[in-house]
């Protein structure tokens, strides 16, 4: 919250001067960075524990019997990854699907929008094609 009345301050006293508007744009995406990663910090914490135990429930085991192993851990966590990775594919098609449509006849915005497009479905088929080999890698150690 600091840093957002700071970047704030940085805008108003900036008169003109594109340095510091530079500053109080870094600062203020700084600031919403620092409070999505504190809002998320629960969630992220909770996702670790899935990702090394299997299921947030589960207890932490004791002996040696009932930890997870290696391979299990690596998979929970690559799946985990890539379907971040999908996420945000999917996300930047949409953005650049937005970014067309806004276009309005502008042929470099539109040649921007595809070229974003082009890397979203590229993104999306290498997130595919690493959760199946990610898997087939698995299965063979198990």
């Amino acid at each position: 919250v600091l840093f957002l009345v700071l970047s704030g301050i940085l805008y108003i006293t900036s008169s003109g001067n594109s340095n510091r508007i530079t500053t109080a744009k870094l600062c203020l995406v700084g600031a919403i960075l620092g409070f999505t990663l504190a809002l998320a910090g629960p969630s992220l914490l909770k996702q670790i524990k899935i990702v090394v135990y299997g299921n947030v429930d589960a207890p932490i085991p004791t002996d040696l019997g009932s930890a997870p192993t290696i391979a299990d851990i690596v998979e929970r966590a690559l799946s985990f990854l890539l379907s971040i990775l999908g996420m945000l594919a999917i996300i930047g098609l949409t953005v650049s699907g937005i970014m067309y449509l806004f276009a309005m006849g502008g042929t470099a915005q539109a040649e921007n929008a595809k070229q974003a497009m082009k890397y979203s479905v590229i993104g999306i088929a290498v997130a595919g094609a690493s959760l199946i080999l990610v898997q087939q890698i698995v299965r063979f150690f198990n």
